[in-house]
């Protein structure tokens, strides 16, 4: 990683979300500077700014216990990181396995109109956009015996079949299944309509286009059903 690319903020600044590579959770968000992040890459532990400290620290969780660094993404312009770690035991200094553990719920901000989700849709955006990751991956290389790179060699037509028929399991789920079940069903039905995206060359840029139209009052018209 070239480090004079990054885009420091004004306090020499980038924030780190820190994320658990196996399980895709969200395990805390940190910041680095320049330094801190020399000495994550050096040590291949978590290094990072305590603002309040005023100082670089490695970070430790409740039990002593440190991150192993896996990889380190950056986003599209250079202000933002992901680091994918192997924590090796509670993140957070309460002892929690994350520092996010504490459910705001659903609220409504009425001034705009916009509905504020929980910390859980952020995870599932990141969850799903390695998904679609993988997914593209399996597009570019077809390797024998995997599901995706059949449903995709199969071209659209299987990939609406299949899609059509998690639809319907879904849809029998949802009236006579268990919540677990239905969840399943649900996630399945989203990992098809990601395969179905990539045979479409859409990207899930184009997907959040376009349900930020829908989003706000402007846009209630064009998409609820008149009655």
């Amino acid at each position: 990683m070239v480090i004079q690319g990054l885009r420091f903020d004004e306090r020499g600044l980038i924030p780190a979300i820190i994320q658990d590579h196996e399980t895709g959770r969200i395990l805390m968000l940190a910041h680095m500077n320049a330094e801190a992040l020399a000495l994550t890459l050096r040590t291949g532990e978590t290094h990072t700014w305590n603002a309040r400290a005023r100082r670089i620290q490695r970070e430790v969780g409740a039990e002593g216990n440190t991150q192993r660094v896996v990889d380190i993404i950056v986003d599209c312009d250079g202000d933002a990181l992901i680091v994918k770690v192997d924590p090796r035991g509670p993140a957070c200094q309460t002892g929690e396995e994350t520092c996010f553990f504490r459910e705001i719920g659903e609220l409504e901000e009425k001034r705009e109109g916009v509905s504020v989700v929980g910390l859980a849709s952020m995870e599932m955006g990141i969850l799903l956009g390695e998904l679609f990751e993988f997914i593209q991956e399996r597009n570019r290389e077809r390797p024998e015996k995997s599901y995706t790179a059949l449903l995709l060699s199969g071209g659209v037509d299987v990939i609406l079949r299949r899609l059509g028929e998690q639809l319907m399991d879904m849809a029998i789920a949802a009236k006579a299944g268990s919540k677990k079940e239905l969840g399943s069903k649900i996630a399945d039905l989203f990992y098809h309509l990601l395969v179905l995206m990539a045979d479409r060359e859409l990207n899930p840029r184009d997907i959040l286009v376009e349900l930020r139209n829908r989003t706000g009052r402007a846009s209630e018209s064009r998409v609820l059903p008149s009655r």
